[in-house]
């Protein structure tokens, strides 16, 4: 295998691992506490945010995915990366942010950096194989 691939490979489940982890949210609105730093008092809030953690689950888990899909890779980083960086917009848009959330902006700006890395290989594999052809 070669040293891009295995570049791509680590990079994707680096992606996608990061966006997995919401899903534990899923099930019990303590780790939604904890994740998030906000008490849930309200049950509407909890189905969101609930929510939220199943569609990141689908997302982490399509990144995931496309790592033995590999028509997948493109569309599955595109998703990623946009879901990342609008994160990123709305967290630095204001200014009262618990320290929670500025984590998981820390943790999404490292994400970015890594999908950086693996939009740069599915080019470089992509150019290398129409090279090849």
């Amino acid at each position: 295998m070669r040293f891009i691939n295995k570049l791509l490979i680590a990079s994707l489940l680096t992606v996608g691992v990061i966006n997995l982890v919401p899903v534990f949210g899923l099930f019990s609105s303590a780790h939604l506490n904890k994740a998030y730093g906000v008490a849930i008092s309200d049950p509407n809030m909890e189905i969101l945010l609930r929510h939220r953690a199943l569609l990141f689950g689908v997302l982490g888990g399509f990144v995931l995915a496309s790592i033995v899909v590999p028509e997948w890779r493109l569309v599955a980083l595109m998703m990623a990366g946009i879901s990342m960086a609008s994160f990123l917009l709305l967290v630095f848009r204001y200014d009262n942010n618990n320290v929670h959330l500025l984590k998981i902006a820390y943790v999404d700006i490292v994400g970015l950096v890594v999908w950086a890395l693996a939009m740069a290989c599915v080019f470089e594999s992509s150019r290398a194989t129409q090279a090849i052809q």
